[in-house]
């Protein structure tokens, strides 16, 4: 699977993609919620996002309303991951059909399995 992952932090970035690509993804960084926009605007789309929510410049719930915003990504998944608990900011990335997590590997990777699950299925 390709994913683009979004994260201001460089160490973050680092440990995540080496996680990711050891699971046999393919995984392409950027550093902020507008890179993930010029990304997606320019190269070829993803087959999943996962942003962290505190970044500079656009955050992770400003990169998912984006993305539901544009019919081109309606069903592209997006992971977005913090440390903070907020009921009212996972209600709002549940109604624009995002995953929230923890910002813990073992939950990213479970949610990442899923989706790369449900992918499989919908393609038959």
């Amino acid at each position: 699977m390709n994913i683009l992952f979004a994260d201001d932090t460089p160490t973050v970035r680092r440990l995540t993609s080496f996680v990711l690509e050891r699971q046999g993804h393919t995984v392409k960084t950027v550093t902020d919620g507008d890179e993930v926009v010029t990304f997606l605007e320019t190269l070829p789309c993803p087959d999943l996002v996962i942003t962290d929510y505190h970044m500079p410049r656009m955050d992770g719930l400003e990169v998912l309303r984006y993305v539901r915003a544009d019919n081109r990504f309606k069903h592209l998944p997006v992971i977005v991951y913090t440390t903070n608990d907020y009921p009212e900011f996972k209600s709002e990335i549940e109604k624009l059909e995002g995953v929230l997590v923890n910002k813990m590997a073992k939950e990213l990777l479970v949610a990442v399995d899923a989706i790369v699950a449900g992918i499989a299925k919908r393609k038959g």
